[in-house]
């Protein structure tokens, strides 16, 4: 498949960005912060794709898999908070509320990992 002409994805940009920054509003009030969660990970989905498709490279592959999945899990997590809020306590995640377990702590270490890997390989450059 060929990469996306300058039109196209200037358009897909636009469409990316005024859903993320506008279509929140075009929910309930007492919905519009969930909304506003859901459509930022569905936009960052959207711009991860567009760079892994056309910077597609192990380390490109492999870092947008992992941002990837952590913003498909706050978009999953967004829309069945929307559905069906569950209790949430300050300061925790709605993701590791649900599930009783603090998602972000895996999350986090993935990302080290990644950071310790993309180091090793520059170093030894």
């Amino acid at each position: 498949m060929a990469p996306l002409s300058r039109f196209n994805l200037a358009a897909a940009l636009l469409l990316i960005g005024a859903s993320r920054n506008y279509g929140w509003m075009l929910v309930d009030p007492e919905f519009r912060g969930i909304a506003s969660k859901a459509l930022g990970a569905f936009a960052a989905l959207c711009l991860i794709a567009i760079i892994a498709y056309h910077c597609a490279s192990k380390w490109v592959l492999l870092v947008s898999a992992a941002y990837g999945f952590e913003e498909l899990q706050t978009f999953a997590c967004s829309v069945m908070y929307w559905v069906e809020p569950w209790p949430v306590e300050v300061g925790q995640s709605i993701c590791s509320a649900r599930i009783g377990f603090d998602v972000g702590a895996v999350g986090i270490f993935v990302v080290g990992l990644l950071a310790y890997k993309l180091a090793s390989v520059l170093g030894a450059k």
